[in-house]
């Protein structure tokens, strides 16, 4: 049994449950949660949402940084990942892709961070937040979601 509780401004999620609905289906819910309720939703301005079109929250690479309280190239990273895996939907990322959507958080760049990519993504997979994939591919790991998910 796991227990997870989720918060983007006025809209709550708590769930207790199998730990693999957590893993792969409570994002798709929640999705489909805020779909549903439309524009009875409201994220307030400090959440760092904004609401595209037909009621759907969006997260931005800046918006995840800063509600992570990210303050280096790791961090800014994990934020990045977080954008393209959770957001964007995507299975895993290449160094590039990464490194793009890093610079697209333009409060949080820095240009050092783009000749350090290595060692963040060096540490990031020692620590296991990332999963190397193989070449210039990563991924984040299923725990790294799971924690990305309770922020």
């Amino acid at each position: 049994m796991s227990r997870i509780k989720v918060k983007f401004g006025d809209l709550e999620i708590e769930y207790e449950g199998e730990q693999k609905f957590i893993t792969g289906g409570l994002l798709n819910f929640a999705k489909e949660f805020v779909v549903a309720a439309g524009e009875n939703v409201v994220a307030s301005p400090a959440s760092g949402v904004k609401r595209e079109r037909k009621g759907v929250v969006a997260l931005t690479t800046s918006s995840i940084a800063q509600k992570l309280g990210s303050k280096s190239g790791s961090d800014l990273a994990v934020a990045a990942a977080a954008h393209l895996i959770l957001a964007k939907k995507m299975d895993q990322f290449s160094h590039t892709q990464l490194l793009s959507e890093m610079r697209g958080a333009k409060t949080f760049y820095k240009k050092s961070f783009h000749s350090n990519l290595g060692n963040h993504l060096k540490t990031l997979v020692n620590a296991g937040r990332f999963n190397h994939i193989s070449g210039n591919d990563y991924a984040l790991s299923e725990n790294e979601i799971t924690d990305l998910a309770v922020c």
